[in-house]
């Protein structure tokens, strides 16, 4: 799968996780838990791919060492943020405080969307 092939289908499954999200009540959690193990999953593939993506540059194209070495940074920052979200919000804590999730999430895709941005700027 290609960087950008991965990036849509990371994108796409943010989106059906703001949906879960914006159409949940405390009561039915399932169709959110199930969208952010999707978009987990997705996250994933697209790191991999990303990666895989800036060791090939950093060999053909040493110029753009620095643009991967900042994605670097930021994917590292990114990891962190994951797993501590993930921590955090059980599904418990998710239907006691919705709000809290919704702003946790609104943080989360900020940085994803921004890591995105920037691979996208790669060249291919």
């Amino acid at each position: 799968m290609r960087t950008e092939t991965a990036a849509h289908e990371l994108l796409t499954s943010l989106d059906m996780v703001q949906g879960a999200m914006d159409r949940m009540t405390p009561s039915s959690i399932g169709e959110l838990l199930s969208s952010r193990l999707k978009s987990k999953m997705a996250l994933q593939i697209f790191l991999v791919q990303l990666e895989g993506r800036c060791s090939r540059l950093r060999n053909e194209a040493p110029s753009q060492a620095v643009v991967c070495l900042s994605l670097d940074q930021k994917v590292s920052a990114l990891g962190l943020l994951v797993n501590t979200h993930v921590t955090k919000w059980s599904p418990t804590a998710i239907s006691a405080d919705l709000d809290g999730y919704r702003a946790a999430v609104g943080n989360l895709f900020h940085a994803i969307r921004t890591v995105v941005i920037e691979a996208k700027s790669l060249p291919s």
